[in-house]
C-alpha cells in the first residue's frame, strides 16, 4: 500500500536530553556577552595605534570576528573539561603530578594556545616587529640573524597560555560552583558581583606572567632554537642563538572575564524560567530517575542537576511544583513504585559519602590507636546467678543447678609444644629403634618447631633489642624531618591541608546534600500527600538508619581528625578552627535533617526498627526539641 501510515515517532523521555538543550540555549547568552567582549578588546587593543575611523573599520572587518574566535577556544575548553567534583588528591604535589600531562590538561593546553595566538597575531599586526623576524648584521652572513625579540613575542604568547593552563587545571577553575539546597541563581546578580574580582586577578596573572616570562625565555632560550631550527631554515635564517634581546609587553587576559560568564550561566540550577527542566519530558518523575542512575562522567552536570530538581521537588511550596511531589508517591515504573528507586539512589550517594569521610590509612589507624587511653581491663567472669543473664548450660554434677558450667572452649588453649605424646602412642614405639630416633630428630623435632614458630608467633624468637632500637630511632629521625619539611616553605606542596583532605573524601558535597534534603522532604510531606501508603514504616526506618552513619561518620572526623592531616599554627592554637570544613558542614546538614524528620515521626518512633545508634540519635533530638520547647515557652512566660 503506497500510502501507508508511518509509525508514530518514539517521544524522548531523556532527562540528559532535555538538560542539553536547555543548556545550550543558556549559553547563547555567552556567545552575545563575548561577542560584545571581542568588539571591545579589539577597539582596546588598536587604540594606541592606529586611527579611530580604521580601528572601526579593523573590527568590522576581521579583528572582532577572529577574537570572538579566539574566546570561543575558551568555551570549547570549557566543554571539554568542566566538572563538578573535587579532586580527589590530597597534596598539591599530588594535584600537580595528577594532572599535568594528562589528556585533560593536553586538550585545554591546545586550545588556550589556539586563542592566545590569535590574540598575539593580532596585536603584532600593527607593531613594526610583524616584519622584523630577522636583523641585519654587522658581519657579513650568508643567511640574516633571527630577531630575538620577534621570537620572544611568540614565547611570551605560549607562555601566558601554558601558565593560565596549569593554574586553571591545578587549582580547579573549571570546577562548575553549585551549591546544596540552591535550585535556581540569576544570572544579572552574579555576572558583575565578582567583577572587580576578577580584574585584580587578570592584573595579578600579567604581573606574574610579565616578569616570569623573560627568565623562564633567558634560561630557555637555547632550547627553544634548537627545536625550531626547521622554522628558521624554512624561514631562510641562520639558526644560531643571537644576542639575547627582547621586548616588553603585556596584555589583559580575558579568558578570566569569558569563563567567570560560562560559569554563570552553566550553574543557573534546575529551573528553566520558573519550571523545572523535567516538565519538557511526557514523564517527568521517571526521566529524573533515570537521570540519578547514569554515573557516566560525560554527564555528571545532568547528573546533579537531577538531584537539584529531586531537592526542589521535596521542598517547594509551589503548586506545580507540589504537584509533581505527590506524582512522586504514585509514579510507577516497570519494577514497581518509583519512590524506593529513588531511595536507592540517594542511599547510594550517601553511602559512599559516608565510607569515605570514614575512611582511614593505616598509618593513620595506628595514630588513632596510640591517642586512645588504654582500654579497661576485662573484669574477671564472676560465676553468679545475676552475671549470667543469657544461656542453658548448667553443671548438673552438682547439687546447685542454677550455676552455669563453663564452656570448655572458655579455658585457656594449651601451647601448641606443650602437648606431650602419650605413652603408647607412634611416637614412643620410634623412640625405641635406630631409624625412628633419626625420623624423629631430622624430620618430627624440625617441623615441630616450625608449626611451634608458625601458630604461635609469641613463642618465636624476638627481635633483639638493638635491631628494634634502631627501627624506633630511624622512626623519631624520620617524623622530625618530615615535619621540618611540612613547616617549610617547599612543605606546602606536600601538605595534606584541612580543607584538601575533606574535599578528596567528599568529592561531590552537591549531590549528597540534594540527596540528603530530597529524602527528607519526601518524608516529611508523606504525611499529607502521600494518599497511597507508599512511604511505609520500614521507609521511614531505613532513611533514619542511613542519615546516622554520615552524622557519626561527620562527628567521628571533626572530633578526632586523621593524623596525617597538617594543621596551622592557628589550627592548632584554636580548636575551633578545626571545626570549619566541608565535612563539618555536610553533618550539620544532615543533622538538621535528622531533627525534622524525628519531630514529624515523634508519634510513632517507637513503632520503627531503628538501630541502637539511631534510636539513641533520636531520643537526643527529641530530648533536644521538648527542652528548646520549653525554654522558648517559659521566655514568652516571662515576657507577657
Amino acid at each position: 500500500m503506497s500510502g501507508s501510515v508511518k509509525s508514530p515517532q518514539k517521544r524522548i523521555t531523556s532527562y540528559q536530553y532535555y538538560f542539553k538543550k536547555v543548556y545550550e540555549k543558556r549559553l547563547r547568552y555567552w556567545n552575545k556577552i563575548s561577542f560584545l567582549l571581542a568588539i571591545a578588546a579589539s577597539a582596546i587593543l588598536a587604540f594606541p595605534y592606529i586611527s579611530i575611523w580604521w580601528n572601526i573599520v579593523y573590527t568590522i572587518t576581521f579583528r572582532a570576528p577572529l577574537i570572538y574566535l579566539a574566546l570561543y577556544f575558551v568555551k570549547l575548553c570549557r566543554n571539554f573539561n568542566s566538572t563538578v567534583e573535587y579532586s580527589s588528591n590530597k597534596t598539591l604535589a599530588q594535584q600537580i603530578a595528577r594532572s599535568v600531562f594528562t589528556r585533560r590538561y593536553v586538550t585545554s593546553l591546545l586550545f588556550y594556545l589556539g586563542s592566545s595566538y590569535v590574540i598575539y597575531a593580532l596585536f603584532m599586526l600593527q607593531l613594526p616587529l610583524r616584519s622584523q623576524y630577522s636583523i641585519v648584521a654587522k658581519e657579513f652572513r650568508k643567511r640574516p640573524a633571527i630577531n630575538d625579540e620577534w621570537v620572544y613575542f611568540w614565547f611570551h604568547a605560549y607562555f601566558v597560555a601554558l601558565l593560565y593552563t596549569v593554574q586553571h587545571i591545578v587549582f580547579q577553575r573549571n570546577r562548575l560552583q553549585f551549591r546544596y539546597g540552591i535550585n535556581h541563581i540569576k544570572p544579572d546578580s552574579v555576572l558583575f558581583s565578582k567583577l572587580p574580582a576578577l580584574l585584580g586577578h587578570a592584573s595579578l596573572f600579567n604581573t606574574v606572567s610579565s616578569i616570569s616570562s623573560p627568565i623562564i625565555y633567558w634560561v630557555i632560550r637555547s632550547i627553544i632554537y634548537k627545536i625550531n631550527w626547521l622554522f628558521f631554515a624554512m624561514l631562510s635564517l641562520d639558526s644560531t642563538i643571537p644576542r639575547f634581546h627582547i621586548g616588553f609587553w603585556t596584555l589583559i587576559n580575558i579568558s578570566f572575564i569569558v569563563n567567570h560568564v560560562y560559569d554563570t550561566y552553566a550553574t543557573i540550577g534546575c529551573l528553566d524560567g520558573k519550571k523545572p527542566i523535567s516538565n519538557y519530558s511526557p514523564d517527568p518523575i521517571s526521566s529524573i530517575l533515570s537521570c540519578l542512575r547514569d554515573v557516566d562522567a560525560e554527564n555528571q552536570i545532568s547528573r546533579l542537576t537531577a538531584f537539584q530538581e529531586l531537592a526542589y521537588l521535596a521542598t517547594t511550596n509551589d503548586p506545580e511544583g507540589a504537584k509533581r511531589r505527590k506524582a512522586i508517591y504514585s509514579a510507577h515504573s516497570v519494577a514497581g513504585f518509583v519512590w524506593p528507586a529513588i531511595l536507592d539512589e540517594c542511599a547510594l550517594v550517601i553511602k559512599e559519602t559516608s565510607s569515605r569521610v570514614n575512611y582511614r590509612s593505616q598509618s593513620d589507624m595506628k595514630a588513632l590507636r596510640g591517642s586512645q587511653p588504654p582500654s579497661k581491663p576485662e573484669e574477671p567472669l564472676n560465676e553468679t546467678k545475676d552475671s549470667f543473664l543469657f544461656g542453658n548450660s548448667f553443671n548438673t554434677s552438682t547439687a546447685d543447678t542454677t550455676q552455669p558450667m563453663v564452656d570448655a572452649s572458655s579455658s585457656p588453649l594449651r601451647r601448641y609444644e606443650d602437648v606431650a605424646p602419650s605413652s603408647s602412642s607412634l611416637y614412643t614405639r620410634l623412640q625405641n629403634n635406630a631409624l625412628g630416633r633419626h625420623i624423629i630428630n631430622h624430620l618430627v623435632i624440625p617441623t615441630q618447631k616450625f608449626l611451634a614458630a608458625y601458630l604461635n608467633p609469641q613463642t618465636s624468637k624476638s627481635r633483639s633489642k638493638t635491631v628494634t632500637d634502631k627501627l624506633a630511632l630511624i622512626q623519631q629521625y624520620y617524623a622530625k624531618y618530615r615535619n621540618e619539611l611540612l613547616e617549610s616553605s617547599i612543605g606546602v606542596f606536600f601538605r595534606i591541608t584541612l580543607k584538601r583532605d575533606t574535599e578528596s573524601r567528599v568529592v561531590n558535597p552537591v549531590n549528597y546534600g540534594n540527596a540528603v534534603i530530597a529524602l527528607s522532604g519526601i518524608l516529611i510531606h508523606a504525611v499529607e500527600e502521600d494518599r497511597n501508603n507508599t512511604v511505609t514504616g520500614a521507609h521511614i526506618s531505613e532513611v533514619l538508619n542511613l542519615l546516622e552513619r554520615p552524622i557519626r561518620a561527620c562527628a567521628n572526623y571533626t572530633d578526632m581528625l586523621p593524623a596525617s592531616v597538617y594543621l596551622t599554627k592557628e589550627q592548632r592554637e584554636n580548636e575551633q578552627a578545626t571545626k570549619r570544613h566541608l565535612v563539618a558542614l555536610l553533618h550539620d546538614l544532615t543533622i538538621q535533617e535528622f531533627f525534622q524528620l524525628c519531630v514529624k515521626y515523634n508519634h510513632k518512633l517507637n513503632d520503627l526498627s531503628l538501630s541502637s545508634r539511631a534510636f539513641k540519635l533520636a531520643k537526643w533530638v527529641i530530648d533536644a526539641s521538648i527542652a528548646q520547647q520549653q525554654k522558648e515557652k517559659e521566655s514568652s512566660d516571662l515576657y507577657y
